[in-house]
């Protein structure tokens, strides 16, 4: 298991309002800060788990059970994955043309979340 950093940017929020920041600690299980700035919300995630898909997955699954929350974008200020696992698909793509997804892909999925 490895720590993961990320921000999931959520809309939908204009203020930390007591009953969504309730909501969301509750979802969550409490491992986030919580901000906003401007109208956008900013959901800080230090969490644990056997990779950053998971990680994320969960975090956004969590944060859009939050009624009127809307996950816009995962932000990150590194890499979340080894050196070696950059390599090992890296090496996939090239045996594999065509079988990973793409950008567009990935925003897609995650807006059907």
């Amino acid at each position: 298991m490895r720590s993961y950093r990320f921000t999931v940017v959520v809309s939908g929020v204009r203020e930390i309002e007591p009953e969504l920041a309730d909501a969301l600690y509750a979802a969550t299980g409490g491992e986030i800060e919580f901000s906003v700035c401007n109208g956008t919300g900013f959901v800080e995630f230090d969490r644990t788990a056997r990779d950053v898909e998971t990680a994320i997955r969960t975090a956004v699954e969590q944060v859009q059970s939050v009624a009127g929350l809307r996950v816009v974008r995962i932000e990150s200020d590194g890499p979340q994955v080894s050196d070696e696992e950059l390599e090992r698909r890296a090496a996939h793509a090239r045996a594999n043309p065509g079988s990973c997804l793409t950008t567009e892909q990935v925003l897609t999925h995650l807006r059907s979340l």
